[in-house]
């Protein structure tokens, strides 16, 4: 729930709030401009095309915020602005009209509703008032606020611009400083950090319209860069990072705007996409394909190019992952590991849930579809490994007893183990037993550190540790002589790093080629983004704490298993340098849980049909972690 405590204050978890909003409107036109804006703005929106369909809606849903025109067929605007005032606790109710004449303007705002906007609007200020509007009135400020909103639109038909803008340009809340805005661009606090600016490309065959959506769109959130053609477009793709493409469909070139995107797809280069088109039944088919949501017509104008690009930026759910180009190429031509089932990526997205919100019926369902998931988990469920005291003979049962986190995590790490096993049949049998039982090491570790000293979920660490080294498969595979020698260094010479001889001989490390075969399968970019980084602490300070948390779980799983291939000195100071996390009183715990994750990992292999550690394999690494508890 939002708190503000006056005009210029609101709670910090405003940003995260979510509104519901009913735009009504005959205009399909208008409805489209004004949802894009509220959505922007983070509000979740739903439609009606007159007041008689505006009621029905709310008979059934609960809105904050109501925007509606006032001339429209079967029930007009007056009407429902009547219904919705009489109500006992009404929401937010605003008018968007093009009828703009001062009485009645003033008689809107006297029988009560919040503000009035004359067509054609300033529809971002529209949307950040909006925004602001119900958290007043939520809080129970809004009285006041309309009183003295009254008293200075009551000579004026509209409530005043300046009024407006002084509501948001002067806002420092969360809300305002995610609005879209046209003016200048506001200055950060002294110390703060910013947040690094989203990358739009925009390829458009008019290059002056082009030119004027840059204009309007760049920000200093959002850096906007033109190109001129295929090969700039590509060339800016494999230089920095892209969030966003905006690309016309008719260039007039050899290719089409829909095929470029396609080939991009193929190529394992994923930001989001807007198309510029006249839509068709084909096009709109090809155009989901590819996934992309928003297609708009060539005649749209630069606001609403501009506000869905915004809103597409705002919503995104993660920030896409910066690939190597080198990372991609090489998986893209590796047929020798097959694609994820389509389950299994859709059971990794239940994994990005709160636990609390996982339907266990829904998801025992989408288990029991598939035939052999269904087995693999009710086989590991039952398996002496686990631990149950009864045999469990239903998907639910199963769910619901292990977990479903814990329940997909078995799922998952047995099909990805299974898929690993056909690409280390020529290596050595030593070779082979080093990568399986050093994946379960890093995954059991990172759970334990995940779940005791991070508080975030130990089976997604779990996850993530077994796929954080799956681009070694395709490394090895690609180069395997090259590969051989640099596995045998690693596993001899302490102060020789994997990823650092990786750069070296092939310019990525296995995290890029791990990053691009987890994308190439369509799994969540939260878990891409966090096997991507790893290696890389650069970007620490702008991540959130779950993610940190996740990340210092893996690094120490990985330090860990490090160490037990040669104890050397480079290697347990990077151990140590990873705990000074945590402080020295927490060593002791620690030691624990690395103790079990030890002891956890001869389970795992077991429960996986892999080749279980021998006691002495891991002699010297609880030698060595006992001295990290007495240091």
């Amino acid at each position: 729930m939002v708190t503000v405590t006056n005009p210029k204050s609101v709670d910090a978890d405003a940003a995260a709030r979510t509104y519901r909003a009913l735009v009504v409107d005959d205009d399909a036109a208008a409805r489209s401009v004004a949802i894009f804006a509220l959505q922007y703005a983070g509000f979740d929106c739903d439609a009606a095309g007159d007041g008689e369909e505006a009621l029905a809606r709310i008979e059934i849903q609960s809105y904050d915020y109501i925007v509606t025109d006032l001339r429209m067929p079967v029930r007009h605007g007056y009407y429902l602005v009547q219904e919705v005032l009489a109500r006992p606790r009404r929401p937010v109710l605003t008018v968007l009209t093009a009828v703009n004449e001062s009485k009645i303007t003033k008689d809107l705002l006297t029988r009560g509703v919040d503000a009035v906007y004359i067509k054609p609007a300033d529809y971002q200020s529209f949307a950040a008032e909006a925004k602001t509007l119900v958290a007043r009135h939520q809080t129970g400020s809004t009285e006041n606020q309309l009183s003295h909103r009254a008293s200075e639109t009551s000579a004026s038909p509209t409530v005043p611009r300046e009024a407006a803008h002084a509501s948001t340009d002067e806002d420092d809340s969360p809300e305002a400083a995610n609005a879209p805005r046209a003016s200048a661009p506001s200055q950060q606090s002294s110390g703060v950090k910013s947040q690094a600016k989203s990358i739009v490309a925009v390829l458009l065959k008019n290059v002056e319209r082009a030119r004027e959506l840059v204009n309007e769109l760049a920000s200093d959130a959002v850096k906007v860069v033109p190109v001129a053609n295929s090969d700039e477009l590509y060339t800016q793709l494999n230089r920095e990072r892209v969030d966003l493409i905006i690309i016309e469909h008719q260039l007039g070139g050899f290719l089409t705007g829909l095929e470029m995107l396609e080939r991009l797809t193929r190529e394992q280069i994923k930001p989001e996409m807007m198309l510029i088109a006249a839509e068709h039944g084909d096009l709109r088919s090809q155009a989901s394909l590819l996934g992309i949501d928003t297609v708009l017509p060539p005649g749209c104008t630069l606001e609403m190019m501009a506000m869905s690009a915004k809103r597409i930026l705002h919503h995104a759910s993660a920030s896409n992952v910066f690939i190597p180009r080198e990372a991609r190429i090489l998986v893209q031509n590796f047929d020798e590991i097959s694609s994820v089932p389509q389950l299994l990526v859709k059971l990794l997205h239940y994994m990005e849930m709160p636990l609390t919100d996982i339907p266990l019926k829904q998801l025992a369902n989408d288990i029991s579809v598939d035939p052999k998931s269904t087995t693999e988990l009710l086989k590991l469920t039952n398996s002496a490994s686990v631990g149950l005291s009864q045999e469990i003979t239903s998907v639910y049962n199963a769910v619901k007893l292990l977990g479903p986190k814990r329940a997909i995590s078995l799922i998952f790490s047995s099909a990805t183990i299974a898929a690993q096993s056909n690409l280390i049949q020529n290596w050595s049998e030593e070779t082979q037993n080093w990568y399986s039982q050093r994946g379960v090491l890093i995954a059991n570790t990172a759970s334990a550190i995940a779940q005791t000293m991070e508080t975030v979920s130990g089976d997604t660490a779990f996850v993530l540790g077994l796929l954080q080294d799956i681009g070694i498969l395709i490394l090895s595979n690609s180069f395997p002589h090259r590969y051989e020698l640099i596995i045998k260094r690693v596993r001899e010479n302490g102060r020789a790093e994997l990823t650092a001889l990786e750069r070296d001989d092939f310019n990525i490390g296995h995290a890029d080629v791990s990053a691009a075969l987890l994308q190439k399968w369509d799994l969540p970019t939260s878990l891409i983004e966090l096997i991507q980084a790893h290696h890389d602490d650069s970007g620490d300070a702008d991540r959130s704490k779950t993610q940190l948390g996740f990340l210092r779980a893996i690094r120490i799983g990985e330090a860990l298993a490090n160490v037990k291939d040669v104890s050397h000195p480079t290697r347990t100071k990077r151990l140590n340098d990873l705990l000074t996390h945590y402080g020295p009183s927490s060593s002791a715990v620690i030691c624990e849980l690395f103790g079990n994750a030890i002891a956890q990992t001869a389970s795992s292999c077991e429960l996986f049909n892999l080749p279980v550690p021998e006691d002495a394999s891991y002699a010297q690494l609880m030698t060595e972690i006992s001295r990290l508890g007495s240091s």
